[in-house]
């Protein structure tokens, strides 16, 4: 009986404390790319991605966590790929991830990158008519990601007003 009683109570998960606003912010993530076409040329693709910053959110005594919306900014495209392309934005992780930006009139273009065995290196694939499968270009990135601070008081209270 005390047996079961043990082998019961290793088996009831527990849940993890929730992450601190330092824990929750990302990272600013400069990515310097190189893409492919089917046909084999190549383009180069820079992209900074800024955001995603940690804060506290008190209301009615309770206090909960959120993050900033995440922005990527096209730095460079030699493939003229994201011109009038505006990014989808939100609070989720990109590096490695995915992430779609839209052109009027219904146009939506995805990106996804791809972990890779080397921290600073990225796969990236990108497709110019989302939910299309084709693959339009392909390639690596040398991403450098960046520490920062999560939201400061007035900030914060900035954030909360928005």
């Amino acid at each position: 009986m005390m047996a079961t009683a043990l082998l019961l109570q290793a088996a009831v998960p527990v849940a993890a404390p929730p992450l601190s606003a330092k824990q929750l912010t990302m990272p600013i993530v400069d990515a310097t790319c190189r893409i492919s076409d089917p046909d084999g040329h190549y383009h180069d693709l820079k992209i900074r991605q800024t955001g995603g910053r940690g804060y506290d959110v008190t209301r009615n005594g309770s206090t909960h966590r959120a993050r900033t919306d995440i922005k990527q900014t096209i730095l460079q495209d030699t493939a003229n790929v994201f011109g009038g392309f505006d990014f989808q934005i939100g609070p989720r992780e990109t590096w490695p991830g995915e992430v779609k930006a839209f052109k009027r009139p219904g146009q939506t273009l995805q990106m996804q990158t791809f972990g890779t065995d080397r921290d600073e290196k990225y796969a990236i694939l990108v497709r110019r008519k989302w939910p299309n499968s084709n693959v339009d270009l392909l390639g690596y990135c040398d991403v450098k990601k960046t520490p920062q601070a999560p939201l400061n008081a007035a900030e914060t209270e900035e954030a909360i007003r928005q």
